[in-house]
């Protein structure tokens, strides 16, 4: 694949230890996410698109090899267990024992895992298989081409989204959500949180005033 444009060997290069992100590397990261999103909104069909997505992440993260989540895998695992804590938190209040959780844009799986301590079962969605363990038995990875969602109609209690659908080329972002609305069981309605790109859906549909999920405390 062709890349967007040559960068410096400095910017190639992540940085060493702790040493922060400087202003360039910085609009290097904008520029390159910025780039990806424009070809995705140009992509006239589903196959084109899918063809984006199969690739997506792995041309992110070779271009931009500070990439936080890249970082975040050589950091200690407290900001980041402390953000499944946080949507654990949220969730908590409609999970019930014996209901299906749903998860579109599961990354790690590692909200998947969690959850499934708690309910019945979980299907985890995403384009690629990220897991860096073995998921529990009640949790199934589903890969999607970005749209699609594999699980049975009707199946799903509670679906859960987060800082995705703005990555998702319009055309796809309606089609995903009437896959989302195919997957719940029937007599179900979402509920739409106020924070930062999220969804989650569960049988009340009331308004969820939300919020960014807050900085770790240190």
């Amino acid at each position: 694949m062709v890349a967007f444009f040559e960068t410096g060997i400095a910017l190639r290069k992540a940085p060493r230890g702790d040493e922060p992100r400087s202003a360039d590397r910085l609009r290097l990261h904008y520029t390159v996410e910025r780039r990806l999103a424009d070809r995705l909104r140009a992509a006239q069909t589903v196959d084109e698109r899918r063809a984006i997505f199969s690739s997506m992440y792995e041309e992110l993260f070779r271009l931009v090899p500070d990439h936080p989540r890249l970082l975040a895998q050589r950091k200690l695992q407290s900001d980041r267990d402390h953000g499944i804590d946080w949507d654990v938190a949220q969730l908590k209040r409609f999970l019930r024992p014996g209901c299906t959780f749903l998860e579109i844009g599961a990354g790690d799986c590692a909200l998947s895992a969690r959850i499934a301590k708690q309910v019945s079962r979980v299907y985890a969605v995403d384009i690629c298989d990220q897991t860096r363990e073995a998921l529990p038995e009640n949790v199934t990875l589903v890969l999607s081409h970005g749209s699609d969602i594999d699980v049975p109609e009707g199946s799903v209690d509670v679906a859960f989204s987060d800082q995705l659908m703005e990555h998702l080329h319009p055309d796809d972002a309606m089609a995903q959500l009437h896959n989302v609305h195919r997957a719940l069981r029937k007599g179900e309605s979402p509920e739409i949180s106020g924070g930062h790109h999220s969804m989650k859906w569960q049988p009340l549909g009331r308004w969820v005033s939300g919020g960014p999920r807050p900085t770790a405390s240190r």
